[in-house]
């Protein structure tokens, strides 16, 4: 039963404190204890899929042996209830990324976290409430194989469509990471390094798609829209979804985006008079923009 499992943890780790309790369980539910004979927790982002007749807590500990994080902040808080330690659970914001000046902080952010209550037990000191993560990393994956064509671009899109291929592989056993959401971005250079957030939006993206059962994809499409002339870069972002987290990656090639300019003439008026000559002077005025939209000052 839980209660059995909560307390064999918390003797199996010889905890006596209220802290060395929640350590024990936290520990064992993050795969950081010694424990070598039962099978890992893993995390799964889409859940354990556990049935509805099933308590998640029995479920998870005996059979499935994976989870979301929030099913293992459900387990961690009720284990710490049988064990005599006030528990709760907290849902908000947590962590962000880093872009130089502050962080970001975007929906893939929102979390689940446990959060326990101490009490000094000679002073009676109220600690206050402590947060607690107890969930199991995530797998690591990396982004191999990749190769993107054309490398040059012209802006009114008329080299055609852009080929971006890769695999996605899990680190520890170099196998591919299939039916995964993938998807392609095309970022001013200058946004890649250090990797700009707000730089993968609706705007700078080229399409996503599924990896295949060996984690390989091909994406090819037009822009939906172009940057600014210049040096341009490749980033792939994975979404969560299974045992695949959050990741991105910036390709190592660097793209080069072209353009025509135009340019009219606003002034003098009319347009070509007066004659410029000898013994004049004339202050000509007008506007040079990129051909193609959109059509910034060069």
């Amino acid at each position: 039963s839980v209660r059995d499992i909560t307390f064999g943890v918390i003797s199996d780790a010889s905890a006596t404190t209220t802290w060395d309790k929640v350590e024990a369980i936290r520990k064992y539910l993050a795969e950081e204890d010694t424990n070598t004979t039962d099978l890992d927790f893993k995390l799964n982002f889409d859940g354990s899929g556990v049935p509805i007749i099933e308590d998640v807590v029995r479920f998870i500990l005996d059979d499935a042996r994976e989870g979301s994080c929030a099913e293992y902040v459900t387990i961690f808080t009720t284990m710490a209830r049988i064990a005599g330690i006030p528990a709760r659970v907290v849902n908000g914001y947590s962590g962000g990324v880093w872009h130089g000046t502050g962080y970001m902080v975007m929906g893939s952010h929102w979390s689940t976290w446990s959060e326990i209550h101490l009490e000094h037990g000679t002073s009676g000191l109220d600690m206050g409430w402590i947060p607690v993560n107890p969930c199991p990393p995530p797998e690591e994956v990396q982004f191999l194989n990749e190769s993107v064509t054309p490398l040059t671009f012209q802006r009114d899109i008329s080299t055609g469509s852009i080929f971006v291929n890769g695999s996605l592989q899990f680190t520890n056993n170099s196998t591919g990471a299939s039916n995964a959401i993938v998807n392609a971005y095309l970022i001013e250079e200058n946004l890649s390094s250090p990797l700009d957030p707000s730089a993968l939006n609706i705007n700078t993206l080229i399409r996503g798609v599924l990896t295949d059962s060996n984690g390989n994809f091909s994406i090819n499409a037009t822009f939906g829209m172009m940057p600014a002339p210049g040096y341009a870069k490749i980033v792939v972002e994975t979404r969560q979804r299974g045992y695949v987290p959050s990741h991105s990656h910036v390709y190592t090639v660097v793209l080069n985006v072209t353009d025509d300019v135009n340019i009219s003439l606003t002034g003098p008026e009319p347009v070509g008079s007066p004659i410029v000559g000898a013994g004049s002077s004339t202050t000509i005025s007008g506007v040079m923009l990129w051909d193609a939209m959109p059509q910034m000052d060069p």
